[in-house]
């Protein structure tokens, strides 16, 4: 086999790190409180408690409140495999991480 004459397809998964995120508010208030056992004042207070000032988003694709809500959707129901699609549009380790930032910046309060 000669390697010049043969042709290699190199499969190369492309990633839009500028993917437009949905907000998490934008649905009914019901499917809200279906979905993060809140209702969406509370969910604001809740960002102002873990997030309070300015939320570091230079170089972040979420903000306080995509952080927060993915993060009670997954201790709602503990479903990475939904979060990835419905919170952030985003991969099952970046849920992971926004969970992980929002039980670091509530363990302070001591609720």
């Amino acid at each position: 086999m000669d390697l010049e004459k043969t042709d290699f397809k190199l499969n190369i998964i492309s990633r839009n790190n500028n993917m437009e995120r949905t907000n998490p508010f934008d649905v009914a208030d019901d499917e809200f409180y279906a979905r993060y056992r809140f209702s969406k004042d509370s969910v604001r207070r809740i960002v102002d408690l873990a997030f309070p000032g300015e939320f570091d988003e230079h170089g972040q694709r979420f903000t306080a409140e995509h952080t927060t809500c993915t993060a009670l959707h997954i201790l709602a129901g503990g479903h990475f495999q939904r979060v990835e699609g419905q919170c952030l549009q985003g991969s099952k380790s970046s849920a992971n991480r926004q969970l992980y930032k929002f039980v670091d910046a509530i363990r302070p309060l001591k609720l």
